[in-house]
């Protein structure tokens, strides 16, 4: 699927195809930080200055929003079971948040929580870009798993062989980890990466201050999407 691309203090998000061509521009304002398409063909984009996530349909209407968040939203998911999961930054928050807006989990921590992820075991993924962590807590927001003494990491993905891809700012790398928290896998000089997601071809799409690229494994380009500080990208 196509890359969808947030640039943050332009205040627009861009849609691309496979073939690098625009199909979906909005301008949003308020710095959407965050985006994420979605199986539907609608599009969540996350409202830093205004602390709150609004889903946007196809044609580009607004069809819902949760505001009054206690922070501006970074990282954030719609889960399986229809809520959406929300890391409120300077809040101190990870939010669950169901359809009609009401909070069903949170998880408080005051390291700045910037992504959050549910994973596959019900535990959630929390990267926390103050206190220099990613940790993952069970339901009841106890860690059950922890890697320390990161600069700035600002985003997190687990992958599916239980390894953790990390962007850290403070260093200009994306590194991926193992369970036992050694670094397997590192892309450096980045200036500000932050956001990747590893794609199922085996390939990583980083967003950084330059726009947003896709490289293989051995760190080369494959594509490229110039931006001025490109603060997102996700492809579905």
């Amino acid at each position: 699927g196509p890359p969808l691309v947030t640039g943050s203090p332009s205040g627009e998000v861009v849609d691309y195809d496979a073939s690098g061509k625009e199909v979906w521009r909005k301008t949003v304002g308020d710095q959407p930080w965050g985006c994420v398409g979605l199986a539907s063909g609608h599009r969540l984009v996350g409202m830093y200055s205004s602390q709150k996530v609004v889903e946007f349909d196809a044609q580009g209407n607004q069809v819902w929003e949760k505001n009054g968040l206690p922070g501006g939203p970074f990282g954030f998911e719609r889960l399986d079971n229809g809520n959406t999961l929300i890391a409120c930054s300077d809040g101190g928050k990870v939010l669950e948040i169901d359809p009609e807006g009401k909070t069903v989990w949170e998880y408080s921590n005051t390291g700045r929580p910037t992504d959050a992820r549910r994973l596959s075991n019900g535990n959630t993924l929390v990267a926390l870009q103050n206190s220099g962590n990613v940790l993952e807590v069970d339901s009841a927001g106890k860690t059950v798993w922890e890697i320390t003494g990161l600069s700035s990491p600002f985003c997190c993905q687990r992958l599916e062989d239980g390894n953790t891809l990390i962007t850290l700012l403070g260093e200009g790398k994306v590194i991926e980890v193992a369970p036992d928290k050694s670094r397997v896998w590192t892309k450096e000089g980045l200036g500000s990466p932050y956001f990747a997601q590893r794609l199922m071809n085996g390939n990583t799409l980083i967003a950084s201050d330059g726009g947003a690229m896709e490289i293989d494994r051995e760190g080369k380009e494959v594509s490229k999407y110039p931006m001025s500080n490109c603060s997102r990208a996700h492809r579905f």
